[in-house]
């Protein structure tokens, strides 16, 4: 069967002015007037048409395309984001890592005494040194200063008194600070400034959330609330970083404090309160009240008196 062609017929003259072409010309007759009839090409458009309603078109092979685009896109984005955490936590401290670090705050125009050793010890402490002892192994719960969580904001936790933001400086013992208000006659904010080291000659100028920095081994942190302008110096306790460990040795199990004999470190306790020895007379020399003992005497009572024969 021969495929279907479709015409275009029209007078002679129409049909040169429109085509331009005479081949393949089909000259009829009807009702004595002479026509001449053109064969038409098929739009493409019917040709793709006719091929998508076959072989499952444009249509179906462009929602496959882009169903497998979405699902790589995903693949990649959670593969970044797996090794972005993986490289984080490889540099963060691990369990079984003992780091230091010098911590100095500065207030106005001059460094506030170290904090004080807490009495439970979380993962990042002080051991009264001006030193952040970063000890994950130490915290009751490991895992909240290991790898990218052992931040500065871990050690404040576990630091009563202490608080900084982004704004404010809170130290135990003094008024918070916030900024704006007075270092002298004028106004202070609070800034943060971190040598990585200690050769390093200029620091780093820390402007996001304090609680977010990492505590990282070797580094130096100055907390100061100061005027504009005023350039934060190294924290007095970097020398100790040569010796970091000193500190401890001195610490006997109590968290620094007094030996503790059993009675809460207090002097010993002989039964009486520790009062001196009672000997039965109200803790008075032998002899009675007042009395006193001439050197070289010998206390009475303490040899037997003869026996009658």
């Amino acid at each position: 069967m021969a495929p279907r062609r479709d015409y275009r017929c029209g007078t002679p003259a129409a049909i040169r002015e429109r085509s331009g072409w005479l081949q393949g010309v089909t000259t009829v007759a009807v009702h004595q007037h002479q026509l001449m009839c053109v064969p038409m090409s098929r739009p493409k458009n019917r040709k793709v048409a006719r091929a998508a309603s076959i072989g499952g078109g444009v249509t179906s092979r462009g929602k496959s395309s882009t169903g497998w685009y979405l699902i790589l896109g995903v693949v990649i984005l959670v593969g970044v984001a797996l090794i972005y955490v993986s490289r984080v936590d490889r540099v963060a401290p691990s369990s079984t890592d003992h780091w230091h670090a010098a911590l100095g705050i500065y207030v106005c125009d001059k460094f506030v005494p170290d904090l004080q050793q807490p009495t439970t010890l979380l993962g990042l402490h002080t051991h009264s040194d001006g030193l952040i002892h970063v000890e994950p192994y130490a915290d009751p719960d490991p895992s909240k200063s290991i790898g990218s969580r052992a931040t500065l904001g871990r050690f404040i936790q576990g630091e009563l008194g202490f608080d900084v933001t982004k704004s404010s400086l809170t130290v135990p013992g003094q008024s918070a600070k916030k900024n704006g208000d007075l270092c002298g006659d004028k106004p202070g904010m609070l800034r943060v400034s971190i040598w990585p080291n200690r050769t390093a000659n200029a620091p780093i100028n820390y402007a996001g959330d304090p609680k977010k920095i990492h505590v990282n081994n070797g580094q130096l942190i100055t907390i100061g609330f100061v005027s504009d302008g005023t350039k934060l110096p190294k924290p007095p306790s970097e020398p100790k970083l040569s010796d970091p460990n000193a500190s401890e040795t001195l610490n006997n199990g109590n968290g620094g404090a007094p030996p503790n004999n059993g009675n809460g470190g207090a002097p010993p306790n002989n039964g009486n309160g520790g009062a001196p020895p009672n000997n039965g007379n109200g803790g008075a020399p032998p002899g009675g009240p007042g009395a006193s003992i001439p050197p070289g005497s010998i206390p009475p009572g303490s040899i037997p008196t003869p026996s009658a024969p």
